[in-house]
């Protein structure tokens, strides 16, 4: 019997005191579905979530919003300062206009 085969035969022997240290977190806040999903798909793997999607949201609310927002207001929408929100607002305008 190969490790992966005996690990999945072990993990309904799991208890949720059992989860090993960042799946203790995704347990209390994704359930424990999700945490065994997690270690039954990616055990043993590194899983790096990306933050970018941030940006992304923050970059389509200046463009929804810049015509009817201040640069101030924008600012505490994004928490972006004010050279980026200029600079991100350079950047639509130039694509608007081509």
């Amino acid at each position: 019997m190969r490790k992966y085969d005996m690990a999945l035969k072990l993990l309904p022997e799991l208890k949720p005191e059992d989860f090993p240290g960042d799946l203790q977190d995704v347990l209390n806040e994704c359930g424990e579905d999700v945490a065994r999903a997690l270690l039954r798909h990616f055990s043993g793997g590194i899983i790096y979530i990306s933050g970018k999607w941030k940006d992304t949201v923050k970059q389509r609310l200046i463009e929804k919003h810049y015509k009817e927002k201040t640069v101030r207001e924008l600012q505490e929408l994004t928490g972006y300062s004010e050279t980026h929100i200029y600079r991100i607002l350079r950047r639509i305008k130039k694509k608007s206009s081509q």
